[in-house]
Parts: C-alpha cells; structure tokens; sequence
C-alpha cells in the first residue's frame, strides 16, 4: 500500500479518536502533544528503519489531526465568541454578509460575519459566523453590512436531522430565525468575491431568461451549485430515484472545465501555459460554485489528474483520493 494512503488512513483515525474518544472523555490537546516527543524519539533513534519510520509518520499524522480537530471546536466560554451569547435572549448585532445568499421563497439564508453585540445594554466587540433567516425583500447581498435584532439561538435538532451538527461543519455555531434587519450598507465585500457573485448572478439570471422552470431552476444547480430554486417535489423524485447526484456539482462537472480549459488553451498557447490557466480555471470554478466538501474534492482530484498528465505521469485514482482527503 502506498505510503500516503497509509498516512491519510492516520489522518482519519486521528479524526475519528478525537470526535469519539478524546473529546467525549475530556482528554486536552496538551496531553496529546506531550506524547509528540515519543515518535521522534523513535525516528531520531532508528532512522534507517523504513517500516518504523512510516509507523511513527502516521502515528504523528494521527497526534496532529486529534489536535487540529480540538483546535477547531469553540470555546463557548470564550465571550468573544458570537455563540458565547446564544439563547440569552433579545440581541442587537452588526455583521457583514460574508457568503452567496441562499435565496428562497420567501426568505434567505445569510452568512453573517458578526463584529459586535449588544446584550442587556452593553456592547461587546465579537467574531464568529452568524446564520440569519431574513426576509427575502428587500434584497440582501453579499458584503451588506447588517444591524439586525433578534433572538441569538443555538442551531435547532430535529427528529430526523441534526441542523446543529450540519452548520457546526460548517463554522457557524449561532441562528436568528426571525431578524429585524435595520440599516443596510453595502461596498463592504471583498473586491474579488464581489466580483466573482455579480458573475455568478448574471449567470443565474441569464438561464431563468432562456430556459422555463423547472428546468431553468435544474440548469442553475447543475452549473452554477444554486439548487434553492429547485422544487422540493422535483428533489424529491431525485432523491427517491437515486439520481440526486445529478444535481450536485461533482467530478463530471469538474471533467468538462478541465478538458475544456485543456483545448482550448493548449492550441493557442502550448502545454505548460494551458496547464497552468486550466488549474486557475479549475480553482475558479470550485470558488464559484460555492467550494463545498464535494465540489473541493472534485476539484482537487481534477486537479492532481491533469499534473499527472503534465508531467507524463499515471495517476492512480485511488491514491488522488487518499491526497484528496489529506489536504
């Protein structure tokens, strides 16, 4: 087996000790850093030793990824953390929109990067990520900057899903169901990301003009990652006739921009420039459809496979997954 299969396997089961084991039984970080030297004792002790050498570089991977998922976990107890103040009550909070707006029937969900709170008439300078459930009028966009007033909750759990755990994955810890949003002040976006989604929206709206719904809502989550306009209905058949993947943006998507960035620009450029503008083409496209979990992991597979095809290499698919993982 490979050796960088072995040391993503590590990676993982230090993931899966720390969520399940460390974590749960209140072993600190410090504890497990303390047992860092033992390793490199053995390294430092028998360098020549390959399969003891690989033992203790996947046992380090398995101490650094138990520490960098407890690193990554809040403390609550923090009060310059948003999620310090959930459930307390009425707030006041000022924030910037920090993400594409999921845009819904009636309502949208925002990404609120939060600045400061007000609580029991006392302001507090904050960080942290706030998901705001505001009304879809007027319209919000990405770096609006927001005073919005509302009860600061912690994410609910239902029956059958879990919301806290869903937003927790991604860094937002905090929910305003019911927003009173006040002044509303654009131009405080990055400049790249603003125009990046002005693209993005243009896109949106080229393909509700030329294409009916439902389709038009079907093309826009296929191409652009936006599957809010998607009829519940409709995602339900998808989901129920297994072809769900469909809709989500994955490798064929990933495929087509890579090939297509490929011709395009190896006939008028040659193959080192055209390599290098299809990874940037790549990397673009991951960021403009939105750079979840599976559109990264497309992407960096996509990626690994035209290296692989610039330098005269083979890639192996199952270990581009396993480097995937990894990084």
């Amino acid at each position: 087996m490979p050796p960088l299969v072995l040391v993503a396997l590590a990676w993982g089961a230090g993931l899966l000790a720390a969520h399940h084991w460390f974590v749960p039984l209140g072993v600190e970080p410090r504890s497990l850093a303390l047992l860092i030297p033992i390793p490199v004792a053995a390294i430092l002790l028998w360098p020549r030793d390959r399969k003891l050498r690989l033992a203790t570089v996947c046992v380090l991977t398995l101490l650094g990824a138990a520490l960098r998922y407890q690193s990554a976990l809040p403390n609550l107890d923090d009060p310059g953390l948003v999620a310090h103040y959930n459930d307390r009550g009425w707030i006041e909070l000022v924030g910037t929109v920090d993400g594409y707006p999921d845009v819904r029937d009636t309502w949208s969900n925002l990404r609120v990067k939060a600045e400061s709170i007000e609580v029991d008439g006392a302001r507090h300078p904050i960080r942290g990520t706030v998901l705001v459930r505001a009304p879809r009028y007027p319209a919000i966009g990405y770096g609006d900057r927001l005073r919005i007033s509302g009860m600061l909750e912690t994410p609910p759990e239902f029956d059958d899903f879990s919301y806290r755990e869903y937003l927790a994955r991604k860094g937002i810890y905090s929910y305003i169901a019911y927003p009173r949003i006040g002044e509303i002040e654009p131009g405080h976006g990055s400049p790249f990301w603003t125009a990046l989604f002005s693209v993005k929206d243009r896109a949106r709206d080229a393909l509700a003009r030329l294409v009916p719904d439902p389709e038009a809502a079907l093309l826009q989550g296929i191409l652009l990652g936006i599957r809010s306009g998607i009829p519940a209905d409709l995602y339900e058949e998808y989901n129920i006739t297994g072809t769900s993947h469909i809709i989500v943006i994955s490798g064929s998507n990933i495929t087509f921009i890579a090939a297509l960035f490929a011709l395009a620009f190896r006939r008028i450029l040659g193959s080192r420039r055209a390599y290098w503008l299809t990874i940037t083409g790549i990397a673009l496209y991951v960021l403009f459809v939105g750079a979840d979990a599976a559109v990264v992991r497309a992407g960096l597979m996509g990626g690994l496979l035209v290296t692989a095809i610039a330098l005269g290499r083979r890639a192996t698919a199952y270990v581009s997954l396993f480097a995937t993982a990894l990084i």
